[in-house]
């Protein structure tokens, strides 16, 4: 929770310095693993209008020894 709660400072630091229009922010998380509290508060984001945040769980193959990426709904 810490970590997104990280992510999401840093998308508004983005929107408010950086970004020439705030529709081209697109937050991203990327874990091996995310806590129910984490994916319930993401769910619950978008309940409340606010940009969704997209979450990547990834995979590693120990034979292939390659990263296989799926996305959570």
């Amino acid at each position: 929770m810490e970590e997104l709660q990280k992510l999401i400072g840093y998308e508004k630091w983005i929107i408010m310095n950086r970004a020439e229009n705030p529709l081209q922010v697109y937050p991203v998380a990327i874990a091996w693993k995310f806590d129910e509290e984490v994916l319930n508060f993401v769910k619950r984001r978008t309940d409340y209008k606010e940009r969704p945040i997209r979450m990547i769980k990834y995979h590693f193959d120990k034979h292939t020894k390659s990263i296989k990426l799926e996305e959570v709904k």
